[in-house]
């Protein structure tokens, strides 16, 4: 079951776990206390808000976690890899090139 713990890097929440319960880990917080780093995990598990005024971090204000942005937050991170996957083929394509040419020379 997943589970609720702080961000290493930014100090914001996030979790760990099977991936099967993230949203009920996240469930409470507003996006500005979710950590956003990408942690490579590249979960696909949809997020759903569920209200649990018991999870949210004790003295703060919190909204619901708003489904919509919780998708674009994974839309946004779904297009960042995927350009880096492409610079990453680019630059793959650019060396073989490079690799074919030297060994027609030699």
């Amino acid at each position: 079951m997943c589970h609720r713990v702080v961000c290493n890097n930014c100090g914001k929440f996030t979790w760990e776990g099977c991936g099967l319960h993230i949203a009920q880990a996240l469930a409470g917080l507003s996006l500005e206390q979710i950590c956003s780093c990408d942690d490579g995990r590249g979960t696909d598990h949809t997020w759903t808000a569920h209200s649990d005024a018991s999870s949210s971090k004790a003295g703060s204000k919190s909204t619901p976690v708003k489904p919509a942005a919780l998708e674009g937050l994974k839309r946004g991170r779904q297009e960042t890899e995927q350009e880096l996957k492409e610079a990453n083929q680019d630059a793959l394509q650019r060396l073989l090139k490079g690799l074919l040419q030297a060994s027609d020379i030699e």
